[in-house]
């Protein structure tokens, strides 16, 4: 039989066993708890009015899209959104104009990505029903937002779903939401602590001139508005855009419970990521 003392060390152990199984199951369902995921859908096209020619046109173009190859649905995107952009000169707070247009420049963000397209190196001669069009992109004001180091994915309208933010913050208004990518890995992230690639939120937004189309990428933490035409319109913006798109891709959840216990081992995969991520 156990003394006394040999009861109360038997018990102080299965309290310890007890208290490690715990924290053990607490850390591993951290570890595979998959913090945000971004699944891309596709969208259903704006409702048009009825009795609008331009806008019904607008979404023909749409639709014929969805049935062309990159190139050939860059050309229907550009000109429907020119359409519904000439209908918002005339009728500045016309919403189903604003949709139309906000949905165009989406896809044409998509297809730029789908066609490896760099208009912010070259110019692209891009054939359209209404023309030939040319596209381009101009260099923005601050170096972080600069085009082209980066990949441009649409967000708006892909039907990004953010399972870790209560508080989502978006802004309605004219352009498509995007996240910007750098392509490349900085092979020194680990010894500067930072992220291996950048995340931006942008704004894209389209503008014409005759026969120039010009896609640009608007930095929505330091532009309230932007000006098309003659009218000044709130810009949409979606400021999580980028912190999902980084956690449902660098997965900093993955960094669990193994890593606790025996950090030596993953040394060569230590990282640092925004407070939010974790």
């Amino acid at each position: 039989m156990l003394n006394l003392s040999q009861h109360r060390r038997a018990h102080r152990l299965i309290v310890v066993v007890r208290s490690t199984f715990q924290i053990a199951a607490i850390f591993a369902c951290c570890g595979c708890a998959h913090l945000a995921s971004v699944k891309e859908t596709r969208a259903r096209l704006p409702i048009a009015t009825a009795s609008d020619e331009q806008l019904n046109a607008a979404k023909e173009f749409l639709s014929a899209a969805e049935r062309e190859q990159p190139l050939a649905a860059l050309g229907d995107d550009l000109v429907a959104a020119k359409l519904s952009l000439s209908v918002l000169a005339e009728r500045p707070s016309d919403s189903s104009a604003q949709s139309i247009y906000n949905f165009s420049v989406a896809r044409a963000v998509e297809n730029v990505g789908r066609a490896n397209l760099q208009p912010w190196q070259r110019s692209v001669d891009v054939r359209t029903e209404k023309g030939n069009l040319v596209l381009t992109s101009p260099k923005p004001g601050d170096s972080r937002h600069d085009p082209r180091p980066l990949r441009y994915f649409s967000y708006g309208h892909s039907g990004g779903r953010r399972q870790v933010f209560q508080d989502h913050q978006t802004k309605g208004g004219i352009g498509a939401p995007a996240v910007g990518i750098e392509r490349t890995a900085d092979p020194r992230f680990r010894e500067e602590y930072g992220l291996a690639r950048i995340y931006v939120s942008v704004t894209a937004i389209l503008r014409f001139n005759g026969l120039r189309a010009e896609l640009e990428f608007v930095n929505p933490w330091l532009s309230e508005r932007v000006t098309l035409g003659n009218h000044s319109f709130p810009l949409a913006a979606d400021f999580d855009a980028s912190l999902a798109m980084l956690m449902a891709r660098e997965r900093p959840d993955r960094i669990g419970f193994a890593r606790l216990i025996n950090p030596e081992a993953y040394a060569s995969t230590t990282r640092l990521f925004p407070a939010a991520a974790i």
